[in-house]
C-alpha cells in the first residue's frame, strides 16, 4: 500500500515536471514566432513609408498651406528612421531583438545605405520647403523612392522565404503577412503617382506606374481573399480578417474611382488631390488593422497560455 502511495506520488511529481518542462520550452518558441511576425510587419512597414514620404512630400507641395501634411512627413520620417535602426539593431520600443542571421544582415545594409541617402534628400526638401519649395527636389525624392522601395522588398521576400515552411510561423501566414504589408504600400505609392500626375511629371511613365500599382493592389486584395481558408485559422480569427478585408473593399470602392479614372487617362483635379491626400489615410488605416490581425493570428495574449 505505501509502495503504491510513493509510485502515485512520484509519478504524480514526474507528469508536473512535464509538464512545467513542455511550458519553459514553448516560452522561446512563442518569443520567436511573436519576433518573426513583427519583423515581417515592420520590415513590410517600411515599404509603406518610404513611399508615404514621397506622397507627403508632393501633397505639401501640391496643397500650399496644410501643415497636417508636412506633419505627416516628419512622423513618417522619424517611423522610418527608428524602424530601419530596429530591424539591424533591434528596440524596445518597436519591440524587435537585433537581427543575428547572417543571410539577412547584408539585405538590411543594402536597403539602409539607399535610406539613409533618401533621408538626406528629404531633409533638404523639409528644411528648404518654408522659404523655397523645390520641384526639382521633389522630382528627386520620386526617382529615389523606387530604387529604395525595390531594396526594402528584397528584404522582406527574404524574410518570408525564411518562414514560409510553416515550421516556426503557420503556413500561409509569411506570405499573408507580407501581401497584406505590401497593400498599405501600393496605397501610398499610388498616391504619390496621382500627386506627380497632378504636376505633370513624365505622365506616360507615371501613369504606367500607376497602372501596375492599381492592378497588384486589386490582385492582392483577392488573394488574401482567397488564402484565407487554406491557413485552417480559428472561425473568430477568419470571421474577423475577412470582415476587415471586405471593409477595405468599400473603402476602395469609393477612392478607387478617382485612380482608375486618372489610370485610363484623366488628369487628376486639385478636388481630386484633396480628397486622395485624406482617403488615402483612412484607407491605409484600415490596411494596416488588417497587417496587425495576421500578426496577432497564434500569438497569446496576455494572462493566456500558449496554444
Amino acid at each position: 500500500m505505501f509502495e503504491r502511495c510513493v509510485g502515485s506520488v512520484s509519478l504524480g511529481i514526474f507528469l508536473v515536471l512535464v509538464g512545467v518542462g513542455d511550458l519553459m520550452a514553448l516560452a522561446p518558441q512563442a518569443d520567436a514566432r511573436r519576433d518573426a511576425q513583427h519583423r515581417i510587419n515592420v520590415s513590410g512597414r517600411q515599404r509603406m513609408l518610404s513611399q508615404r514620404l514621397a506622397k507627403s512630400t508632393c501633397l505639401a507641395l501640391r496643397i500650399p498651406g496644410n501643415g497636417a501634411v508636412l506633419k505627416e512627413v516628419e512622423e513618417a520620417r522619424s517611423l522610418f528612421i527608428s524602424s530601419m535602426k530596429a530591424l539591424k539593431s533591434g528596440s524596445p520600443e518597436i519591440g524587435l531583438a537585433p537581427e543575428k542571421d547572417a543571410d539577412l544582415l547584408p539585405w538590411i545594409d543594402k536597403a539602409t545605405e539607399l535610406a539613409e541617402a533618401y533621408e538626406k534628400v528629404i531633409d533638404a526638401f523639409v528644411l528648404e520647403f518654408a522659404a523655397r519649395p523645390s520641384q526639382e527636389k521633389l522630382e528627386t525624392i520620386y526617382g529615389m523612392s523606387l530604387p529604395l522601395l525595390t531594396a526594402l522588398n528584397d528584404t522582406v521576400e527574404q524574410l518570408e522565404a525564411k518562414h514560409e515552411d510553416g515550421h516556426l510561423i503557420r503556413r500561409g501566414l509569411a506570405p499573408a503577412l507580407n501581401v497584406a504589408g505590401r497593400q498599405r504600400m501600393l496605397s501610398q505609392k499610388m498616391s504619390k503617382e496621382l500627386c506627380m500626375l497632378a504636376f505633370g511629371y513624365k505622365a506616360r511613365e507615371t501613369r504606367a506606374h500607376l497602372m501596375g500599382t492599381i492592378a497588384l493592389f486589386e490582385s492582392s486584395h483577392e488573394s488574401l481573399k482567397r488564402g484565407l481558408t487554406p491557413m485552417k485559422l480559428n472561425d473568430s480569427d477568419a470571421s474577423a480578417i475577412s470582415s476587415q478585408l471586405a471593409l477595405i473593399e468599400r473603402h476602395w470602392q469609393e477612392l478607387g474611382k478617382i485612380f482608375i479614372r486618372v489610370r485610363d487617362g484623366g488628369d487628376p483635379t486639385e478636388e481630386d488631390v484633396r480628397t486622395v491626400a485624406s482617403g488615402s489615410n483612412a484607407l491605409l488605416a484600415e490596411l494596416n488593422r488588417a497587417v496587425e490581425m495576421y500578426e496577432a493570428i497564434d500569438i497569446p495574449r496576455a494572462g493566456e497560455a500558449e496554444k
